[in-house]
């Protein structure tokens, strides 16, 4: 499944949210690393797909991470 501009729009917010808030100097670097690498993947820069089938896990799990807080706040408000 590919995503969509939005989502990968939504996905670099809470990568870098997380990179700037983490206390973890090793999340926060992979955070802004992939937020940035998706920012260029826009731009062809890299060719990263948009499909998160072809990621490496580490990329997965940190995407995973960093939308936690947004799905909280998404199921609180219902």
């Amino acid at each position: 499944m590919t995503l969509s501009t939005r989502q990968l729009q939504q996905t670099m917010t809470a990568l870098r949210s997380i990179a700037e808030q983490d206390p973890s100097d090793v999340i926060a670097n992979r955070a802004s690393d992939l937020a940035w690498r998706l920012e260029a993947a826009g731009a062809n820069v890299f060719a990263m797909s948009a499909d998160p089938k072809n990621w490496q896990p580490w990329e997965r799990e940190m995407v995973r991470y960093a939308m936690k807080p947004l799905r909280e706040k998404i199921e609180i408000n219902g």
